[in-house]
């Protein structure tokens, strides 16, 4: 028997105690089930809409559902299980080890710091009890929907992602637009909550992550309009910083003889948001990194998240105004 409780010690610091029932209308929940009758999906993505106000998403098998979860882990906020689903478009349907292959799975993850709440939704409901009695096992086509969905509203509201996208809506939404990279959810959650005094872990590793999210955000850019930017920035890879970020605020060169900057490109950042970018590209670059002569304190890491904060809310407006209908 696979245990609830087991698996839940497994969140660690995702898990976070204060329950918030508002959702909103970007909490996607992933249907794992191989009924494709429209007249099951239809009722219960109804459903879903109305007592959860989220999107419902179906997968057929758990191979389809572990392909959709790799490749993009937070794009989900919760799973809805079939008790006897089928693990692959070539296995048998109605299978009876299919839940203690998925329980395994989530518990795999769990370990690695990635918590998925889940429910059991099936038409076998008497029998899995007798096995998984400490699950959340509703049954199907005996009016528990609305039970299911509540208590699966609870176990996402206490997720501490949740929290922090209750908290800092206009940070996460950066990941809702799928402007930044989805695989940065766990970083991001630290970081906002080092910027608010509420991070308990190891500082040095926010730091770390402020870099990759920064590098996201040109390379995102880059695809978004190629003539943004030149290409030069993206020779060897990795994009040039303060290259992009100097041909953005305009190109600018201070003119002795008139006493003023003079800008040779497009201004597309202001002076004050360059200076601020290029101080978090200086102190989080790779040789800054290892000529620190103790470890940095957290003030200077909750400067450049900060930085970084501020970065992105304007990053995030722009690509808006100018990207997104």
């Amino acid at each position: 028997m696979l245990h609830s409780t087991l698996l839940r010690t497994f969140i660690l610091k995702y898990h976070y105690p204060t329950s918030i029932n508002v959702m909103s209308r970007n909490i996607k929940v992933l249907l794992v089930d191989d009924n494709r009758s429209k007249d099951f999906f239809e009722p219960l993505a109804d459903s879903a809409d109305n007592i959860l106000n989220c999107e419902l998403v179906q997968a057929y098998t758990w191979e389809e559902a572990s392909k959709i979860l790799d490749e993009a882990p937070y794009e989900y906020h919760g799973l809805i299980l079939d008790g006897k689903g089928q693990k692959s478009g070539g296995s048998k349907p109605e299978d009876d080890g299919f839940l203690k292959t998925v329980l395994t799975a989530l518990r795999d993850k769990a370990a690695k710091n990635y918590y998925l709440p889940y429910v059991i939704y099936s038409g076998w409901a008497d029998e899995l009890k007798k096995y998984n009695d400490d699950e959340p096992i509703f049954w199907k086509g005996k009016g528990e929907e609305e039970k299911m969905f509540s208590h699966l509203s609870e176990l996402i509201s206490g997720t501490e992602y949740h929290k922090c996208r209750q908290l800092y809506p206009d940070i996460f939404e950066l990941f809702d637009l799928k402007i930044v990279n989805s695989k940065y959810v766990p970083d991001m959650v630290n970081i906002v909550n080092l910027t608010g005094n509420t991070y308990v872990g190891n500082t040095e590793i926010v730091f770390r992550s402020i870099r990759p999210i920064l590098e996201n955000t040109f390379h995102e850019l880059n695809k978004l309009d190629d003539s943004l930017v030149a290409p030069k920035y993206f020779q060897k890879g990795t994009p040039n910083i303060s290259g992009i970020i100097w041909h953005l605020s305009g190109s600018h060169k201070y003119s002795r003889e008139t006493g003023q900057m003079e800008f040779h490109s497009e201004k597309v950042i202001s002076l004050p948001l360059y200076y601020l970018v290029n101080m978090l590209q200086d102190v989080t670059s790779a040789t800054a990194m290892h000529h620190f002569d103790k470890k940095p304190s957290d003030y200077l890491i909750r400067s450049c998240t900060n930085a970084l904060i501020e970065y992105l809310l304007w990053y995030k407006q722009f690509v808006k105004d100018n990207y997104i209908n």
